[in-house]
């Protein structure tokens, strides 16, 4: 995941869906970091 999300902005730029996309993946390791 952390690999496509920075291809996709390499290709894309930064839009706002991912941006929002990189959002998720940093909630997801915090959710994983708890368990």
């Amino acid at each position: 995941l952390d690999m496509t999300i920075l291809s996709l902005r390499e290709s894309q730029g930064d839009t706002d869906e991912s941006v929002k996309l990189t959002g998720i993946y940093h909630n997801l390791l915090r959710m994983w970091a708890d368990i």
